[in-house]
């Protein structure tokens, strides 16, 4: 029965695949064609980035993470993004929308490279502001927050108390904050 199974998902499996992925697409593009609005495209644009930001998002259905595929796509577009890294699609990959929304807020708070205490008995109104938009409790952010660290895209000091956006943090939020 599995190698039946496997036969029929080899020959049925894929062009379902390859309509969602078409799907996805689809939508990160009429995303980010609503965010360029009338402005003017980079006739300069790469390709390259274009096509990875493309294929890094192809297999993304889920909102909050398409939403950011396509604010990158439209900043790629208006030539917003001309020193993008390619290797942030695979942080930007390993995002899931708790992260998304996580990751905006703390970004949204301080976007210097000075620290930003998130401490929970501190940032009560932040990680509540989180918990509400995303609809998850507080113990889903601290997992939301340490998963970041490890993308490096938020840092603890060594006492654990305050944490910090990294440089690397900085620029990826540069380039997919919507314009």
């Amino acid at each position: 029965a599995g190698a039946v199974r496997d036969g029929v998902g080899m020959y049925i499996g894929d062009p379902i695949k390859a309509a969602r992925q078409r799907k996805n697409l689809s939508r990160i593009a009429q995303m980010a064609k609503e965010k360029i609005g009338d402005q003017k495209l980079d006739q300069d644009m790469s390709m390259t980035v274009a096509e990875a930001v493309l294929d890094a998002s192809k297999n993304e259905d889920r909102e909050a993470l398409q939403e950011i595929w396509a604010s990158l796509l439209a900043k790629i577009a208006l030539g917003q993004a001309k020193n993008i890294r390619i290797d942030f699609f695979e942080t930007l990959k390993k995002f899931e929308p708790i992260d998304a929304v996580t990751f905006r807020k703390i970004a949204e708070k301080d976007l210097s490279p000075k620290s930003i205490n998130i401490d929970t008995s501190k940032w009560s109104n932040t990680i509540d502001s989180i918990c509400i938009e995303a609809g998850v409790d507080k113990d889903d952010v601290n997992i939301s927050i340490a998963e970041l660290i490890k993308l490096d895209c938020l840092a603890r000091r060594p006492d654990h108390a305050e944490a910090h956006i990294t440089a690397r943090g900085k620029k990826i939020y540069q380039t997919i904050r919507p314009s």
